[in-house]
């Protein structure tokens, strides 16, 4: 299985550090994480407004993508966030 971990407002794909070691390597499970646009390491490139966080409106069609990459290649799928 493979969890994928949505960052809150405000965060970034590095929370995920914290119960990274005990579901990889005591549970065997997959970790998939990512920053939304404007959040941590994202390029501000990308996106309609690279500069703001839209709190949900453009962040949902950033998570279905992942969700659509992660399933096509683990199958089950947990998600966090």
């Amino acid at each position: 299985p493979c969890l994928v971990y949505a960052h809150a407002n405000a965060s970034n794909r590095t929370r995920a550090l914290e119960f990274r070691d005990v579901l990889c390597a005591d549970m065997g499970v997959a970790l998939v994480t990512f920053d939304f646009l404007s959040c941590g390491e994202s390029d501000p490139r990308f996106g309609p407004d690279g500069d703001f966080i839209s709190l949900g409106f453009h962040e949902a069609d950033d998570l279905c993508l992942v969700l659509d990459f992660v399933v096509s290649r683990f199958g089950r799928v947990v998600l966090l966030g």
